[in-house]
């Protein structure tokens, strides 16, 4: 799958109203602003992805040692790859772990039309 700066305000776990005024108001910022979302939007995406990367490997990991995971040259792959479709589905409890509610505020602070 390849994402989009536009498909990371779809994906990451804000509440839909904001979602909805940065994905429609993403296009008609100014360059400087656009760049800044776009900076913390990565950044965020991929802090949230380490977190359940790791999150799955060490559950991964733990099943290896009790024998019901393979511990084979796949084995970060298939890792990867759960974590991989698991990302697309992130919920709100994500926020609370991940704590996005930070980049979230900056997100706003930088969309408002106010700034």
């Amino acid at each position: 799958m390849s994402l989009q700066t536009k498909d990371l305000i779809k994906i990451l776990p804000f509440d839909e109203a904001f979602k909805k005024e940065l994905g429609d108001s993403f296009d008609s910022l100014d360059t400087d602003k656009r760049n800044s979302i776009e900076k913390l939007l990565w950044g965020t995406y991929f802090a949230l992805y380490d977190f359940k990367l790791n999150e799955n490997l060490s559950i991964a990991l733990a099943e290896a040692k009790k024998n019901r995971e393979k511990l084979d040259e796949n084995f970060y792959w298939r890792v990867k790859e759960l974590t991989d479709r698991e990302i697309e589905h992130v919920s709100a409890e994500d926020i609370k772990t991940a704590d996005l509610e930070e980049a979230r505020d900056k997100l706003a602070e930088i969309v408002s039309p106010d700034k």
